[in-house]
């Protein structure tokens, strides 16, 4: 049980460490500008398409930003599993954190609970005010179906991004054998 308390404090530690972080912030306001820029765009040519063709539909528009996350959001599961290592290796905090009687899994388990949760909420933000500017743009009614769609988009593309910062174990047997 105390397992689990020394986790649930690594991660809350690192979840606030990386809402501080100005490398956290600048990425995820620049993500959030470019995919809101991009939904606007797209909501345009929707409306576009629903008085031309008479065929309003959001999950066309919605393709684009799925794009532009697909290939955006990887990026911020690179840098917060980057970044997680390096601030404690320049910080001089990993020695001390290793020599404190909690389990080297405990720590990684921490670390990549804490980023994974900050990469859910910057997607979850972000695509649901994408989708919302995407709405607002365009006006047409949208269905429950297209909200569960795009929400399973959102859990899909966050497995996806929480892949990059669960290679902290590697990342830390290879610290610990240059050392």
């Amino acid at each position: 049980m105390e397992n689990i308390s020394n986790i649930k404090v690594i991660a809350q530690k690192e979840f606030t460490d990386h809402l501080k972080s100005p490398v956290f912030l600048s990425f995820t306001a620049t993500f959030t500008l470019v995919v809101l820029a991009y939904s606007y765009v797209l909501g345009t040519e929707v409306e576009y398409t629903l008085n031309v063709l008479g065929s309003p539909d959001l999950m066309r528009g919605f393709e684009g930003v799925a794009e532009v996350v697909g290939r955006f959001a990887p990026i911020i599961g690179i840098v917060l599993g980057f970044d997680a290592i390096v601030k404690e290796i320049k910080s001089s905090s990993m020695n001390v954190l290793l020599t404190h009687p909690v389990f080297r899994d405990n720590i990684i388990l921490g670390k990549i609970l804490g980023s994974s949760s900050c990469i859910l909420l910057v997607l979850f933000f972000s695509i649901n005010l994408a989708t919302g500017v995407m709405l607002i743009a365009s006006g047409i009614p949208v269905t429950m179906q297209q909200i569960t769609r795009i929400e399973i988009f959102i859990f899909l593309t966050f497995f996806l991004c929480s892949n990059f910062p669960c290679n902290l174990h590697n990342d830390l047997n290879n610290i610990k054998k240059i050392k």
